[in-house]
């Protein structure tokens, strides 16, 4: 099997298949070629750094403007620190945070 495709490595600059190699982001935010062997202490930093991201997503709140029915989300810092306005139309008059409601409160509100 040498007819397999063949690409370097951009930390020990060696000569791997593709089939071993995966992207990494570089501290520049550039994506980087790792093989295994390099990957080895890199890939729990690439995975917590990926759920941080995830963590910071939910933390954002869900607003909606009924001028313009648009949905968008804001982090809490920035909601504390100005007035929201509605990134499609501009207007902060008619902004309204979404309220999560749970099936579960649906149904006991019905009895």
């Amino acid at each position: 099997m040498d007819n397999l495709k063949h690409t370097i490595c951009s930390k020990c600059k060696k000569s791997v298949p593709v089939s071993d190699v995966k992207y990494a982001q570089d501290k520049k935010s550039s994506p980087v070629i790792l093989c295994s062997s390099c990957r080895g202490g890199n890939s729990k930093e690439v995975e917590i750094k990926a759920g941080s991201r995830k963590s910071e997503q939910q933390i954002k709140k869900s607003y909606n403007c009924s001028r313009c029915n648009y949905d968008f989300k804001v982090k809490p810092s920035i909601s504390h620190q100005k007035e929201i306005a509605c990134p499609y139309c501009g207007k902060s008059d008619r902004i309204k945070e979404n309220k999560i409601i749970s099936i579960s409160s649906i149904i006991n509100n019905l009895d």
